[in-house]
This record gives structure tokens, sequence and C-alpha cells, in this order.
């Protein structure tokens, strides 16, 4: 599925205190990718990985979140797929609400 998504960077004021800004409203491919966490509790969890994919940007770092239809990812890794800059994977995480 191709949706537009809105990349945000943090900024820390004098306070400490972390704010999001608007970095840039990119179409994104987003696709969902099954994962196994290891032990909660004595058994395996199913944890579900979220992937974009958007058009190269040297700007995108795993320090970012991504905003897509009011929910909020954060991006815990970034790559060049096939290294020839044509695109970025955004490998994230949904952040539950009031995170």
């Amino acid at each position: 599925m191709v949706t537009p998504a809105t990349l945000y960077a943090a900024s820390m004021a004098a306070s400490e205190i972390v704010t999001w800004s608007k970095l840039a409203t990119v179409w994104a491919a987003m696709r969902n990718v099954p994962q196994k966490e290891p032990f909660a509790g004595d058994q395996f969890v199913s944890v579900v990985s979220t992937v974009f994919t958007l058009r190269h940007r040297l700007d995108v770092t795993a320090k970012m979140r991504i905003v897509d239809d009011g929910k909020i990812y954060e991006i815990d890794a970034v790559a060049d797929p096939d290294g020839a800059r044509r695109f970025v994977e955004c490998q994230c995480t949904l952040l539950e609400r009031g995170a």
C-alpha cells in the first residue's frame, strides 16, 4: 500500500524537553513484517514490524519518527536495500498511545 507519510525529527530545548518537528511529507510504501521475539513470560511472542519504503533521502535517521494515518512509528533502522540510492527502507515499531 502506498500512503503519504510524514517524517518528524526530534530536537531538545534547554529544559531537555523533546519536541518533534515536521521534516517532510513523502509518499511511502508500507508493509508489515511478522517477526518472533523470544520469550515473554516463558513463551514466544509474535511481534510485527512495519517497513516504510520511500525515495532515497540522506536526512532520514533512526532518531526520527513516521506518522501515518494518525499512528506514530518509531524508526528503528534505516537501510538502502539495493545500495543504488534509489530507495530508503525504514524499519519501524508502532508506538502505543501516550508514548
